[in-house]
């Protein structure tokens, strides 16, 4: 973890978000997967450090030929990265998976998974991630700063600008209405700007 970069991590994050996109829309005119299973652990990497979503036995296969498709389902997946609109309705959506993909791009961006408490920031108080990130970008009395989530590895080389726009686009997947969480394609041009503005700043 230690000697992943931004950069790479921006470009392993493009890949999966753009094999998600390809199970919710590449698939045809009438049907997509939603993988329901979402994680860290189910987005491996090859020796060139190509992301690789696996792991499809909690999946299922949804319409796409209507704009609100949904499955009704007994609820399934891995506490902490489940969509908890999901997981009070048992109805899951596209927009389930984007919850999780979101709470997996703050893991990246915060070095930190969402299940490990850990003191952010000059709080001594271990927080999991979840909450802190609620604290950034909620919280308006008591917010806390979004630069409290840098991985401390990546403090003195990541060019803000991008992890502004990576984290916002994030904050956006795990919104708690399905309407306002982004499409995958949304997603994906927002990493691509961010990788753009890292890679940038690294020759100035």
């Amino acid at each position: 973890m230690r000697r992943i970069t931004w950069a790479q991590r921006l470009k392993i994050r493009l890949g999966a978000a753009k094999g998600l996109k390809y199970l919710h829309s590449g698939l045809g005119d009438d049907k997509r997967v939603i993988h329901r299973d979402v994680k860290s652990a189910n987005i491996l990497l090859d020796q060139n450090l190509e992301a690789k979503i696996c792991d499809f036995g909690l999946s299922k296969f949804g319409a796409r030929n209507e704009e609100d498709s949904q499955v009704q389902t007994k609820v399934a997946g891995t506490r902490y990265y489940m969509d908890p609109v999901y997981n009070e309705r048992s109805r899951l959506t596209k927009e389930s998976d984007v919850y999780s993909f979101g709470v997996v791009m703050f893991e990246m961006s915060s070095g930190t998974l969402v299940y490990h408490p850990k003191c952010f920031g000059s709080d001594s108080k271990p927080q999991f991630l979840l909450d802190v990130i609620r604290s950034c970008y909620d919280d308006v009395k008591n917010a806390a700063r979004p630069e409290t989530l840098i991985d401390p590895i990546l403090r003195d080389h990541i060019n803000i600008d991008s992890f502004h726009i990576f984290n916002k686009v994030a904050h956006e997947c795990i919104n708690l209405k399905l309407e306002q969480r982004p499409p995958m394609a949304r997603i994906i041009r927002k990493i691509e700007h961010a990788l753009q503005i890292q890679l940038v700043s690294l020759f100035i």
